[in-house]
């Protein structure tokens, strides 16, 4: 039941993502704190200031924390919208950890041993994979599957690190 996507339809949800976060960085601009706050962490980021002409928004991970944020806090009249926006974000990055998982599992199976269960490391594989697409970013030109799997094994073995994993 889980969607095989194509490497351009990746790229194209991808660029929504990109697209998503970015309107809703302008939907967060009206609130005052919100829009220091965003300021603040694109000074730390890349040193320029957040504009409607930026190509390549804040992660998304920050606008999405952002975000939920000024939901909880009833940042205003612009709320109904940073929830859809919000909403919409969630629901294009769960489209793309969907069709995703198919990779977690082989690189699980592959980093498998028979001390440690397979789903604990498909569970730290799901985890990589969520930071994965938290971070990606479509303009610098990589493969979203090559940046995702490096993720996805870099969480697999710092799980294999863990003592209390063994059996």
């Amino acid at each position: 039941d889980l969607p095989n996507l194509q490497p351009d339809e990746v790229k194209a949800l991808c660029r929504q993502i990109d697209a998503e976060c970015h309107a809703l960085t302008d939907a967060l601009l009206p609130v005052p704190w919100a829009a220091r706050r965003l300021r603040a962490l694109d000074a730390v980021g890349r040193g320029s200031c957040v504009t409607t002409a930026d190509p390549s928004p804040l992660p998304s991970e920050f606008v999405e924390a952002l975000a939920a944020h000024v939901v909880a806090a009833g940042g205003g009249s612009c709320v109904r919208h940073v929830e859809l926006g919000l909403q919409r974000l969630r629901d294009l990055k769960t489209a793309l950890l969907r069709a995703n998982l198919p990779l977690v599992v082989s690189i699980a199976a592959r980093h498998w041993d028979a001390d440690v269960p397979l789903l604990d490391l498909v569970r730290a594989g799901n985890r990589g994979l969520a930071k994965a697409v938290d971070r990606f970013d479509y303009g610098v030109g990589s493969d979203f599957s090559n940046y995702a799997a490096e993720w996805i094994r870099h969480s697999i073995r710092r799980a294999l690190r863990e003592p209390g994993l063994r059996r």
